[in-house]
């Protein structure tokens, strides 16, 4: 993997570490029981509460679809 992605993979979950203190704060998702994290303009962290853990479904670009076959994010 090239070093440039796995440094931009670092700083996109070091982003994410306000899941673990506030993971209702993000709004409720497209598909029943997740939640979605907006990180930066063109990313979208997926995500589900599993009692008190938090876990990551996918992470997806901004032009993506999802769920599959659905609309793109607003």
């Amino acid at each position: 993997m090239p070093s440039g992605v796995r440094r931009y993979g670092r700083m996109r979950l070091n982003e994410t570490d306000a899941l673990l203190n506030h993971p209702t704060l993000y709004k409720p998702g497209r598909v029943k029981g997740t939640r979605e994290m907006v990180v930066r303009p063109n990313f979208i962290v997926v995500y589900e509460l599993d009692g008190t853990d938090v876990v990551i479904l996918n992470v997806l670009h901004a032009a993506q679809l999802w769920p599959r076959g659905g609309s793109k994010p607003e």
